[in-house]
């Protein structure tokens, strides 16, 4: 059910720094809010490369001495698991730009089957506010790269939407490009960012 938000917050501490092996401490980690208590826990975990989760929630904290231990998080990376990059829209420090280039350069091909893969990817694109990284946005709005219709849809909304959450001057023309293609649905829910929710916070 529900919790009122005292218990929810002891639960969450509970778990979160006595229980840590248990699957709910992933949902806390996506979501974290960087909470001092929390800091040892989350590095720890992140050391231990418990889950992508553990570098997402590190990340939060922005602090110089953990960038190194937050690129080890995408050493690993295929495009399936795109969430990580959710690390670099939170802390968006020119350390981790080699990185969304790379993986430009390196995980895009044409007639890809991806739906969502790429929305975390976008988003930290995105909020550089830089125009190399609008240019790789502007590239993979391309239909070549996509193998249907349907995953070509799906990326071009990920990327307008990414585009919307950090929208500013240098992003105008493509925003304008791809507002005409949108459907209808994506205007009512575009500023709330429904994966941002948990129920483990507020």
């Amino acid at each position: 059910g529900n919790l009122d938000s005292t218990s929810r917050n002891s639960l969450r501490d509970l778990i979160f720094l006595q229980h840590n092996y248990l699957n709910s401490t992933a949902a806390i980690l996506y979501k974290l809010k960087p909470i001092k208590k929390y800091y040892q826990t989350t590095r720890k975990l992140a050391e231990q490369n418990f889950d992508e989760s553990a570098y997402i929630a590190l990340s939060t904290y922005q602090k110089q001495e953990d960038i190194q231990l937050i690129k080890k998080g995408f050493e690993h990376l295929n495009i399936h698991r795109g969430r990580i990059f959710k690390a670099i829209e939170n802390f968006p420090d020119p350390a981790f730009l080699p990185i969304l280039m790379a993986y430009y350069k390196n995980q895009l091909t044409e007639n890809m089957d991806v739906m969502d893969e790429f929305e975390y990817y976008y988003k930290a694109l995105a909020k550089y506010k830089r125009p190399d990284c609008l240019e790789i946005l502007e590239d993979m709005k391309q239909r070549k790269y996509y193998s249907s219709e349907g995953y070509w849809n799906s990326n071009k909304e990920n990327i307008f939407k990414a585009l919307h959450k950090y929208k500013c001057p240098l992003y105008e023309v493509l925003y304008e490009k791809l507002k005409k293609q949108m459907p209808d649905y994506i205007f009512k829910y575009l500023d709330v960012d429904y994966k941002d929710r948990s129920k483990w916070w507020n």
